[in-house]
Formats: C-alpha cells, sequence, structure tokens
C-alpha cells in the first residue's frame, strides 16, 4: 500500500471517528475517564507522531475495558500511551459490545499505570531502592505497607 493510500485511510478512521484527538492537545486520562463514565462500547485505537499505523487499540464494553493490544497487559498499554509525548487516538462506537478477556475497570488501569510512571521516574532520578532500604524504615500511618514498597522521599 502506498503512503498515500495510507494517509487516506487513516485519515477516514479519523472522520469515521465518534471522538478525536491528540494528547497533546486533550489529556488521555480524561478521554479515558470520560468513556468509562459514558459507559461507552466500540474501539480506542491510537498512534504515535508520523506513523500511520496504530500501536495501541483498547476495546471498550459498557465502559469497562474488555481487550487491549500492544502490550503485555492493560497497565502496560495505557502506561505506554501515557508516556507517548505525541499520541493521536480516536474512538469510534459499536452497536454490539466487543468480547475480550479482561473486563477491567479503567479506573483502576489508570491508577495502575501512573503509579508504573511514577516508580520509572523515581528510578530514572535515583536507581531503584534496595530491598533493606524499604525493610529497615518503621512504617509511619495508615498505607504502611505500601510505603515499605515505595518509601517516602526526603527533601533535600
Amino acid at each position: 500500500m502506498s503512503d498515500t493510500a495510507k494517509k487516506i485511510e487513516a485519515l477516514n478512521t479519523i472522520l469515521n471517528a465518534s471522538l478525536a484527538g491528540t494528547s497533546p492537545t486533550m489529556d488521555l486520562a480524561a478521554v479515558l475517564g470520560m468513556l468509562e463514565a459514558q459507559r461507552a462500547t466500540g474501539i480506542f485505537r491510537a498512534r504515535e507522531g508520523a506513523s500511520m499505523q496504530c500501536k495501541f487499540y483498547l476495546r471498550f464494553a459498557d465502559g469497562r475495558i474488555v481487550k487491549v493490544m500492544g502490550g503485555a497487559t492493560a497497565v502496560d498499554v495505557i502506561a505506554q500511551m501515557l508516556r507517548s509525548k505525541e499520541l493521536y487516538w480516536n474512538f469510534k462506537s459499536v452497536p454490539n459490545r466487543p468480547n475480550g478477556d479482561i473486563d477491567e475497570s479503567l479506573t483502576g488501569l489508570l491508577l495502575e499505570a501512573m503509579t508504573q510512571l511514577d516508580h520509572d521516574v523515581r528510578d530514572a532520578a535515583d536507581g531503584p531502592p534496595s530491598i533493606t532500604e524499604n525493610l529497615s524504615r518503621p512504617p509511619v500511618r495508615m498505607g504502611a505497607q505500601l510505603r515499605l514498597v515505595t518509601p517516602r522521599r526526603e527533601a533535600g
């Protein structure tokens, strides 16, 4: 398929979409949250930068994610999309409920993906903490188990 044909196909996909946008312009987490709140059923496609090929697919059924493509897990796919500097996406409603094997709440997946991104930023800044460093800190308040895994950073 020629480059022109690919561009026309990509344009037709966007024109037939129920909703379309870019991540620098619209907050991706807010758009996905809106699809969940509206109990949307359809297919969310995303591509990075100048690429004409869709890299990520999310299938929604009644606002829940039922299938993903583009990563090992649903959390990985959402985290990769959130990491992307330039993401072009579209959502197309479909009349029939897409089948899949996940059936997860988008809010939970977004929280896990954002936690993964936060860990990536922390690890890039000063490397991963050692297990003994985590265990040597006493729990401070509710959520102590989480604090053992992700220690609070001291200002300094």
